[in-house]
């Protein structure tokens, strides 16, 4: 697993400082760009593809 940086880790104090509305807006936002980022190798692309999703 990834260490945490000094960066993500400010960034990851003052997201938890917000509201849980903010930080449901946040949350939303994350997941958007991960939709719009192209697939990392070996990863696979969408939600629900149960045993085909898994390579099975």
């Amino acid at each position: 697993m990834a260490e945490i940086t000094p960066q993500m880790s400010e960034v990851l104090e003052k997201a938890l400082a917000l509201s849980t509305q903010e930080r449901g807006l946040v949350i939303d936002r994350l997941i958007a760009s991960l939709d719009e980022a192209p697939a990392e190798d070996g990863c696979r692309r969408g939600l629900g593809g149960g045993d085909q999703a898994a390579g099975r």
